[in-house]
């Protein structure tokens, strides 16, 4: 079983600084969202660890079976109730009403916020489904990563989409829109053919992407102008760090950018290859040339290890 337990909590903790940005800048927006994926965050971490710790998946990610599982289990359901009648108690005071909320500039959060909620859910559902599966029908199933690049990696890429357009969108800060757009187009189409170019034209999915990374980098850079602008003509000893502040959420978001740029890379020029050698054998595979010295299995307490 191909499990994916931490990068879930990953997933919702990206969000939730995103959403904790918003809702900082804007006196209260997205304040039901930052505490959802807070709580969010927070039991996922602790179901990552409950998954590789119980015992109840067979994963080279686990850690094989302990104690600790029914402790974490009981925890996790607790955790959740208390998360859960946290927010409807203080359901008043958490609510907000914006009234930007129709702007493009308010959807483009939201989006990109969802589609983050959504790759959780699709991890979520990755890893949980072959559990389900033993559970309810007997059957052992496994979820090969083939499944999460083909739920997950458009959605990596319809967030990269809204990173690049973002500036473009109604209610953002661009004084001369045709000219963003015209200088756009152009980032887009010359990264796109030097890139598509250097994999022999046989690779646009990495042209693609790459080059709504790059869009994607420029919003940033653009985005992060005005703040990091105005904490350099602060005045004291905490001009830097207010510098510091200022600029790293966009470090943050260039990550980000970085991150679905690599996922997209590695998935495209993955090489596998299966061959049989034995002791004492050399064999090249994808270029690397193995030698067999020994192959033994070991038995622990928990789990047999093959060496």
């Amino acid at each position: 079983v191909q499990t994916c337990a931490l990068p879930i909590s990953w997933l919702t903790g990206t969000a939730l600084m995103h959403t904790g940005l918003s809702h900082k800048g804007n006196r209260g927006r997205l304040r039901m969202a930052s505490l959802v994926l807070l709580m969010a965050t927070f039991n996922l971490a602790l179901f990552g660890t409950f998954l590789t710790r119980s015992g109840v998946i067979q994963s080279v990610h686990a850690f094989g079976i302990s104690n600790l599982g029914p402790v974490l289990g009981g925890a996790i359901v607790l955790s959740v109730l208390l998360c859960g009648a946290l927010i409807v108690w203080r359901l008043p005071q958490i609510q907000y009403q914006d009234e930007k909320k129709h702007a493009w500039g308010w959807v483009g959060q939201r989006l990109m916020v969802s589609l983050l909620v959504l790759m959780t859910i699709a991890t979520l559902w990755g890893t949980l489904y072959p559990l389900f599966a033993r559970a309810f029908r007997g059957e052992e199933i496994a979820v090969t990563p083939g499944f999460f690049k083909v739920v997950v990696a458009p959605m990596g890429v319809f967030f990269l989409v809204i990173f690049a357009i973002s500036p473009l969108l109604r209610n953002q800060r661009t004084e001369n829109l045709q000219r963003e757009a015209a200088l756009r187009l152009a980032i887009f189409a010359v990264v796109f053919g030097a890139v598509f170019m250097l994999y022999g034209f046989q690779n646009p999915v990495v042209a693609l992407v790459l080059a709504l990374a790059a869009l994607s980098v420029k919003s940033v850079i653009w985005k992060a102008q005005r703040p990091i602008g105005t904490a350099m003509r602060t005045e004291g000893r905490d001009k830097w760090w207010n510098v510091i502040h200022a600029a790293s959420p966009y470090f943050g978001h260039l990550g980000l950018v970085i991150l679905l740029s690599a996922i997209t890379i590695n998935v495209v020029g993955e090489v596998k290859e299966q061959g049989k050698i034995a002791l004492n054998q050399k064999a090249t595979i994808a270029g690397i040339t193995l030698r067999l010295d020994d192959a033994q299995v070991i038995q622990y307490a928990d789990r047999q290890s093959f060496q």
